[in-house]
């Protein structure tokens, strides 16, 4: 009983973390790989003063999260996906985190930075 309990709990964690990416600060899709997106992103993050803190992989869907904070300890959320039946493409999704996390323009911003590297 404890262990469905646990397996219930965790995949509602699991849910809520993913439940954001239906209504993200930003987004777009790249005619790129979601390595190449995975690295665009990461490389951002790193050149605007953020410290990546948690990465994840999702076995479900392969989406690969990525939690960053900035200097003030403002968090923002990416979320980076390959589009269905092409791997070749990718999406991804920036969110500032709940309470205290980065603004909608901050994660607009970030997806402006992401799209010239990209785009480069």
């Amino acid at each position: 009983m404890a262990i469905t309990g646990l397996a219930l709990a965790g995949a509602a964690v699991g849910y809520m973390a993913y439940g954001w990416m239906n209504d993200p600060d930003a987004s777009n899709a790249y005619e790129k790989s979601p390595a190449q997106v995975t690295q665009a992103v990461e490389d951002t993050i790193k050149e605007s003063g953020y410290t990546i803190i948690k990465t994840e992989t999702s076995n479900k869907d392969n989406t690969y999260m990525i939690e960053a904070k900035d200097i003030q300890g403002k968090k923002v959320d990416f979320a980076i996906s390959p589009v269905d039946g092409n791997p070749n493409q990718a999406k991804l999704y920036i969110k500032g985190t709940t309470m205290g996390g980065v603004s909608k323009a901050e994660s607009q911003i970030l997806l402006n930075k992401i799209n010239k590297r990209l785009m480069a």
